[in-house]
């Protein structure tokens, strides 16, 4: 597999950070299933059924959505002031987990443990 570039790891940690804060998941980490190759929020849109993005566009009061073209829903969704919540609620909503399984294991692996009150001498 070819190395990553410096440039895709820059975004790749920014994207990282902001969907930290956006999801309030400190352990949110991007995976291949995200759909999320490039970080190009149009692609990624373009990508998504109509029913999300319908119920996106309902949820944010825009009228007569039904009737445009797919491309012309997703422009003016991308001009949405919130648009990074957006996407990122539509990434956690396709996830059955909140914690990678890898992360969980590191977790439970680490060589201290935490004590209950009553446990401590």
């Amino acid at each position: 597999m070819p190395k990553p570039s410096t440039r895709y790891i820059t975004v790749l940690k920014a994207e990282t950070k902001k969907a930290r804060l956006a999801t309030s998941n400190q352990y949110f980490k991007f995976d291949e299933e995200d759909g999320v190759k490039t970080f190009n929020k149009r692609e990624y849109l373009l990508d998504q059924p109509k029913t999300k993005l319908h119920n996106t566009c309902k949820i944010h009061g825009m009228k007569k959505y039904k009737q445009l073209a797919l491309y012309s829903m997703v422009s003016a969704i991308l001009k949405l002031p919130n648009i990074d919540k957006i996407i990122y609620g539509l990434i956690t909503t396709d996830r059955h987990y909140k914690i990678a399984e890898e992360d969980l294991d590191a977790i439970e692996s680490m060589s201290f443990k935490v004590h209950k009150e009553d446990d401590i001498p």
